[in-house]
């Protein structure tokens, strides 16, 4: 399942393998939960900034 979303976004949660990538060229991913929220702090972490505004995600579903 692919998904093509804007950023901001209110929420977001995925469970299980996901890749994103942002339209800055930050790539990060994993196999537990994805959550995505306003909380601004933990966005920069994972890569988001004034450049991102578009995001994919990639979600492997078994």
């Amino acid at each position: 399942m692919l998904l093509n979303l804007e950023y901001p976004r209110s929420s977001l949660s995925i469970q299980g393998e996901f890749l994103v990538t942002l339209n800055n060229g930050v790539n990060f991913g994993g196999t537990q939960r994805l959550v995505i929220n306003n909380d601004v702090p933990s966005l920069l972490e994972l890569g988001f900034d004034d450049q991102t505004v578009s995001y994919r995600i990639e979600v492997q579903t078994p």
